[in-house]
């Protein structure tokens, strides 16, 4: 009898586990870029996006936000801005969900690049959605996705 109370034990924690909120660690979005979070019990992220879409065609940036947490630790949403160069600044706003079983970031965000006059500066602006994945969504020249891997972002693997 022992073990298998041990076992329904193991198997809530489990299932806790798998529906909290945790920013820390790797993420990956649709489009290839990728996220390294450190998430502070203040509600302080910090970390590095390093995007696959810019000129040079890797760069990486430190980035900084915070998030809030509903007192059940199963909802979150966030931001955080990041900074490519001394003069390219884009921000991210977001809710943290688990999808069925899937932990995914899904955020919005606005990039402004610097532009030599006003009419361009009203066109320069980028706007549009990401959803990021504790797996790679876009697989590395060579590799394959992961089989039968359920992907709330909708993206090719």
């Amino acid at each position: 009898m022992g073990s298998y109370t041990t076992l329904i034990i193991l198997a809530v924690t489990v299932a806790l586990v798998q529906t909290h909120v945790n920013y820390n660690g790797t993420w990956y979005n649709q489009l290839g870029s990728t996220m390294m979070l450190t998430a502070e019990l203040n509600g302080a992220l910090f970390g590095n996006f390093t995007t696959v879409l810019q000129q040079p065609p890797v760069m990486s940036s430190s980035m900084t936000g915070l998030f809030g947490t509903a007192a059940n630790n199963t909802v979150s949403t966030f931001g955080f801005v990041a900074r490519w160069g001394s003069s390219y600044v884009g921000s991210w706003n977001g809710e943290y969900k688990v999808c069925q079983g899937v932990h995914v970031l899904i955020s919005n965000f606005i990039l402004k690049p610097p532009t030599n006059s006003c009419v361009e500066s009203r066109l320069s602006l980028r706007t549009g959605e990401e959803c990021f994945t504790r797996f790679r969504q876009v697989p590395l020249s060579g590799e394959q996705c992961a089989a039968n891997q359920y992907n709330p972002c909708n993206s090719p693997c």
